[in-house]
């Protein structure tokens, strides 16, 4: 349903996955016809964009026309198959400047998944400012940084913002063509109830919504996504201090989940079968936090919970056995310095790197050092660094989110009550599930016949842009500029169950 896409930095970690995109025909960019937009992204063998460089939005009246590009930030690495070209290059070549002189539009619209306030987002404006003058509307739809937020400062005729995390928040904004150059935005929490109540009515409901929730039921239950793994005895969010917050899931994760992981394992091998880690030796584990990206809620718990809490399933690598204790508390101090900075929406002291054990560090021990594939570079340049240790770490056979899965298996058994009880393994379902009242079976008989009408869009957002495109988006913080003319707007609502905003 959207009329542009934009490209984000998680299409572009693994060859496979580009592959999947540029494939023709059938692959993802071919399936969006010409709307997923990859300005400054392209093979590096060819030079070819993965999507189209830029695309024209027709509005609703039929005059009004919006020439949309999409960017990505400087990334610096994306996989060797692509090249990422540098915004300040591209603002200044040949088919960007000709694009905003050949072509006919009203307005531009910039889809850029960088933060609100980038120093790339002036960039961009600057080269867009130099060749259309200062009377054309502007506006920047930007993401990477998970914030809700809002800059109207960028200059006279232009805004910028950034809506949310995870399909959590709609971003609504508005503007004149003309050169009055009026803005105005709103922040939607992303729930059905919030729908309704934005639109004013009594009940939010389309065949073709219900079709589409049912189609993602059954798919997930193919998937074995809707199995039960246990039931949690409470409310657990990612988002929490692991320090001050017992409700906190890193806290859980550092504190029980890892120790009593087989990844702390004392014969844990490598996938090559190195060297089995000596049970005399301590595990210390360096994970990057960027790792969850949703809350786990009380109650029954399906493998699509888990894989929605811990979607990227790091895998863990073996850095260096006898390690002293000495060299890991200085690691400790380099990496897990607390900084207060925008985690996940909201301002907190929150570390680059966490550490299990938590605990003091017995300097007098060895160790059998541990991190996960994100964060592992990190980890190996601090060891040449700061005592030119030369590791070569080893691929082990688990992940982070089996280790949770394991978890909840192991140490949180559903009760044999009616909702968790009936019927074979994985047959049960969680309480937090799609907003229909009749389960799947009943949307089977409500499902209209698939015609060509209900295929076309429906509801068409005017500029609507989600910061998370493409699954979910890594949360990786960069240092910021101009953060003085940032207009920070905080959701004070709490996450739901990710299937509770499905349409319905």
């Amino acid at each position: 349903p959207w009329n542009a896409i934009n490209i984000g930095n998680h299409e572009l970690y693994m060859n496979s996955t580009v592959e999947a995109i540029v494939k023709r025909p059938g692959g993802y960019a071919d399936w969006w016809g010409g709307r997923y937009l990859t300005s400054n992204v392209v093979i590096r063998s060819t030079g070819v964009p993965l999507g189209n460089r830029y695309n024209i939005l027709h509005g609703g009246d039929g005059g009004t026309k919006v020439l949309a590009f999409g960017f990505l930030y400087n990334m610096k690495d994306a996989v060797g198959m692509v090249k990422v070209e540098p915004v300040e290059e591209v603002v200044v070549s040949k088919w960007f400047r000709e694009a905003l002189v050949n072509e006919k539009f009203d307005a531009i619209l910039v889809l850029a998944h960088m933060h609100v306030t980038d120093e790339l987002v002036y960039v961009l404006l600057e080269g867009i400012r130099e060749v259309v003058g200062v009377k054309v509307p502007v506006q920047f739809i930007t993401g990477h940084s998970h914030i809700r937020a809002y800059e109207n400062a960028t200059d006279e005729c232009s805004s910028s913002i950034e809506s949310g995390m995870f399909l959590n928040t709609i971003g609504m904004v508005s503007f004149s063509k003309d050169s009055e150059c009026r803005f105005e935005h709103q922040f939607i929490d992303g729930n059905v109830n919030s729908l309704r109540e934005a639109i004013g009515v009594e009940e939010l409901y389309t065949d073709e919504g219900y079709a589409l929730s049912s189609y993602i039921a059954e798919a997930k239950s193919r998937l074995g996504l809707m199995d039960v793994v246990g039931c949690s005895p409470k409310h657990y969010s990612y988002k929490y201090n692991m320090s001050k917050h017992f409700n906190s899931f890193w806290r859980l994760y550092l504190d029980e989940i890892v120790p009593t992981s087989k990844l702390f394992g004392a014969h844990q091998k490598s996938e090559k079968n190195y060297e089995s880690v000596s049970a005399t030796m301590k595990p210390a584990l360096f994970q990057d936090t960027g790792a969850f990206r949703y809350d786990l809620f009380d109650g029954v718990q399906t493998v699509d919970d888990v894989m929605t809490l811990s979607p990227f399933n790091d895998t863990f690598y073996l850095v260096g056995t006898n390690i002293s204790g000495t060299v890991i508390e200085n690691i400790y101090n380099e990496l897990t310095i607390y900084e207060n900075a925008t985690m996940f929406g909201m301002v907190q002291s929150f570390p680059k790197y966490a550490f299990s054990p938590r605990g003091p560090i017995d300097v007098n021990a060895t160790y059998a050092l541990y991190s996960s594939n994100f964060g592992l570079q990190g980890i190996v340049d601090k060891l040449h660094e700061l005592h030119q240790i030369h590791v070569e770490p080893q691929k082990l056979r688990v992940g982070s989110t089996g280790i949770i899965m394991d978890y909840i298996v192991k140490n949180w058994p559903c009760s044999n009550s009616p909702s968790t009880s009936g019927g074979k393994s994985g047959s049960h379902h969680s309480t937090h599930r799609p907003h229909f009242p009749g389960g799947v079976e009943d949307l089977k008989n409500k499902i209209p016949e698939r015609t060509e009408e209900s295929n076309v869009v429906l509801l068409i957002l005017s500029v609507l842009y989600f910061s998370a495109v493409c699954g979910f988006l890594s949360f990786r913080r960069r240092k910021r500029q101009r953060a003085e003319h940032m207009a920070f707007e905080n959701t004070e609502s709490e996450l739901e169950p990710v299937t509770v905003a499905v349409f319905a």
